[in-house]
């Protein structure tokens, strides 16, 4: 998604335990969490493409709106993706 400039960065976080029912079963993983910078317009492609990449039938796409934002950031956001 990067080379795609859907997203204009990705922080990796993990491997971390996790714990869930899945099927009426417990299950538990070794699962590793990303975090997406995108622009507002730009999030449900990214979702779309976490979707077609993800092995996981289900994946976790939870989006977080930041309501306020330095406005370097904000632009970097912007110059680094398209769309």
């Amino acid at each position: 998604m990067l080379e795609e400039r859907l997203i204009a960065c990705a922080n990796i976080i993990g491997p971390i335990a996790s714990l869930y029912r899945w099927r009426n079963k417990v299950e538990h993983a070794k699962e590793i969490v990303v975090i997406f910078k995108t622009r507002e317009r730009l999030y449900s492609r990214v979702q779309k493409r976490v979707q077609q990449l993800h092995s996981y039938e289900c994946p976790c796409v939870v989006k977080i709106e930041t309501p306020k934002a330095i406005n370097e950031f904000a632009k970097w956001i912007g110059s680094e993706t398209v769309g």
